[in-house]
Parts: structure tokens; C-alpha cells; sequence
């Protein structure tokens, strides 16, 4: 999730840009599914260590059967979504689906691990909110660049990962500790199960 989220965050910010640019502007229309799909990456990402967690302390079993329930409520909601919306409703079918699957997988894996989500949230929390400083400088500095070509995209997305760099830099003694803390307490907990 450390590249992922600047990544997302700046395909979010600069996807209308991007698209303009590199496509032109009977692409456009693209651009809602892509920030869609954005929001589903970092949801994803966000997923990916959980998914390492339960891979080593539980039965990773559980990983099917949220694939499972992430596949029936796909197959529920695709149809009508794409007929209403077409590919952006498809797109929010596939978000929809995950966002409703894995938030039951994690109160599980929480509870069975005995973790509280705020230990797992604080791991998240200089990405995410060094991601969200950054989103917000794109933005900005979108605003004092008329006419965007490949080099100022360029420039905005290097400016951006600068400013997402300084950010975890500032928040990385907070981060070490509380990965550190994270790894103790699931020993412990595996330790006096044992």
C-alpha cells in the first residue's frame, strides 16, 4: 500500500487530466469508471495485509469463502447496475461487491485475533493521511497550471509523491512503533493460545 496509495490518490485527482492527454477528449467518458476503479484499488490495497494476517494466523479458508460472498453479491448487483448505468455501473457493481464482502471478513478476522481495527487503522494511518495531503497539493497546484500537457502532468504527479514522501517521513517514527506494537500483540495473542 505504500505505492498504491499515492498512485490511487493521484489517478483520482489527475484522472480527467490524464485521460485528456494521453487519450483525448472522446475519452473522456472513461473518467468515472477509472475514479470508480480507484476507489476499488485502494479499498484492495487496504485488504492485501489483512489478507497476509489471516493467511498467517488463521485458516486461510476464510479468503474463499469472502471470495465467495464477494462473487455472489457481484453476480446480484451487475446486471441491473450495468443496464441502469453501463460500464460505470458495472464498475460500481465490482466496488459494491467488495465493499460489502471484506468489512465482514475483517470483523472477523479482528474478533478471531482478538486485534482491535483501531491497532490495524493506525498502520494505515501516514499512508493514507499523507495520501489525502497530497491529493489535496495535486489539486491546488492544478489550479495554477493553464493548459496541462505531459510535462506538467509529470511535474504535478513527481510534486505530488514529493509531498506524500515528506509526509510519511514526518509520520515514520509513528509508523515503526506501531507496526512493531502490531507484531507484539498478535505474539501475544498467539503466544497464550498456544
Amino acid at each position: 500500500s505504500f505505492f498504491s496509495i499515492p498512485l490511487i490518490f493521484s489517478l483520482l485527482v489527475l484522472s480527467y487530466d490524464i485521460v485528456n492527454v494521453l487519450f483525448g477528449e472522446k475519452w473522456i467518458g472513461m473518467v468515472s469508471i477509472m475514479r470508480i476503479l480507484c476507489v476499488y484499488g485502494l479499498l484492495r490495497s487496504i485488504d492485501s495485509p489483512l489478507h497476509e494476517l489471516i493467511k498467517g494466523t488463521m485458516k486461510p479458508k476464510i479468503i474463499k469463502y469472502a471470495a465467495l460472498l464477494n462473487l455472489l453479491f457481484l453476480l446480484i448487483s451487475i446486471y441491473p447496475l450495468t443496464k441502469t448505468f453501463g460500464a460505470e455501473g458495472t464498475a460500481m457493481a465490482v466496488l459494491i461487491s467488495l465493499g460489502l464482502s471484506e468489512p465482514l471478513l475483517h470483523l472477523n478476522t479482528f474478533k478471531k485475533i482478538k486485534l482491535p481495527v483501531s491497532s490495524f487503522l493506525k498502520i494505515l494511518y501516514p499512508q493514507l493521511s499523507s495520501g489525502v495531503i497530497m491529493m489535496i497539493m495535486l489539486y491546488l497546484s492544478k489550479l495554477f497550471i493553464r493548459g496541462v500537457s505531459i510535462l506538467s502532468l509529470i511535474g504535478i504527479i513527481v510534486f505530488g509523491f514529493l509531498i506524500y514522501l515528506l509526509g510519511i517521513y514526518i509520520l515514520k517514527k509513528t509508523l515503526i512503533r506501531d507496526i512493531q506494537d502490531l507484531i507484539k500483540t498478535l505474539f501475544k495473542k498467539n503466544d497464550s493460545a498456544a
